[in-house]
């Protein structure tokens, strides 16, 4: 799981982070600075960096070194020499991804928990911006999975756009990673009646309950027709067979009611016979007159959903 959450976003300049123990400088070869993002490091830093610097003998691109601070807040300086961009066929990724990479690695080698980065080679070596910030972002992420001493990589971007578009390809990230752990479920078949009808299991002792309901025809048509809602599907189902309503739980197949269909003209019908299973542990309501509002109030909330949870019917 890439580290993602131990990525965080700041805007403004790199050399007051006053919590880094080390700051990535965007370096180039020589590392005796330059512009830009280097050039504000070494000021920041006074001439000892640059002192410094003159000793280690240069850095090859993709790779990074590390040396003192200087006077800045953080006790370690890492130059990382980021790629030219030169169109993007020729390794600029790869040798992006390795400055980020290095970077982390000589930060937990060197006890560095939080560690600053500018935009690599964004700057002066015109590198998009776009394509930076998500190679970046997965690279750093990596990193942080393979080095668990270094707890914190703060990306400093100097201005509110590019810091938004760190920002989009951060959550972008996050999100392909979720789904990339959590798959959607592939399409389920559709629920047929043939289906409904194997399913449900035969009411062991069933016990008559004295029951009478009117349904007007649009009531009969949508519960001869239709099928139940989706808040309701992961507690009940049923199905209408040779004019018997047969209402049932819906993961195990019990079936806890039937009901006759009879006809009451113009297209409307009378629910009426309808029989519980006698077992008691198989329904929560023991008492008939209760079974049958239990009942009723399934075919009403049926005819006429509404929000609310299907209170006393779990």
């Amino acid at each position: 799981m890439a580290a993602f959450d131990r990525i965080t976003l700041h805007r403004g300049d790199i050399t007051t982070d006053a919590e880094a123990d080390a700051i990535v400088n965007a370096a180039n070869s020589s590392l005796l600075g330059g512009g830009g993002v280097d050039g504000a490091i070494h000021r920041a830093a006074g001439p000892e960096l640059l002192d410094e610097c003159r000793l280690v003998g240069g850095c090859e691109t993709g790779d990074a070194k590390i040396t003192g601070a200087g006077r800045l807040a953080a006790r370690h300086v890492i130059h990382a020499v980021g790629p030219v961009w030169r169109g993007g066929d020729e390794g600029e990724s790869a040798l992006l991804s390795s400055c980020y990479h290095r970077a982390i690695e000589l930060a937990d080698q060197y006890d560095c928990a939080r560690v600053a980065f500018p935009a690599i080679s964004t700057g002066i070596f015109s590198y998009p911006l776009p394509a930076a910030a998500r190679t970046a972002l997965e690279a750093t992420a990596r990193a942080l999975d393979e080095h668990p001493g270094v707890t914190e990589a703060r990306f400093w971007l100097f201005d509110q756009e590019a810091h938004d578009l760190f920002s989009v390809q951060l959550t972008r990230l996050v999100r392909e990673q979720h789904l990339a752990e959590h798959p959607p479920l592939p399409p389920q078949p559709p629920i047929t009646r043939a289906h409904l009808e194997h399913k449900i299991q035969p009411m062991l002792d069933p016990r008559p309950i004295a029951y009478a309901r009117r349904l007007t025809a649009d009531e009969a048509r949508r519960l001869r027709d239709g099928h139940l809602s989706d808040d309701m599907q992961d507690k009940w189902d049923y199905f209408v067979a040779d004019d018997v309503l047969h209402w049932h739980r819906s993961w195990t197949g019990i079936h806890i009611f039937a009901a006759t269909l009879e006809p009451a003209g113009d297209g409307a019908v009378q629910l009426t016979g309808l029989i519980r299973e006698r077992d008691p542990e198989r329904y929560k309501e023991r008492d008939d007159v209760k079974a049958a509002e239990a009942f009723d109030y399934l075919i009403t909330y049926y005819l006429a959903p509404w929000t609310d949870d299907s209170a006393g019917l779990t």
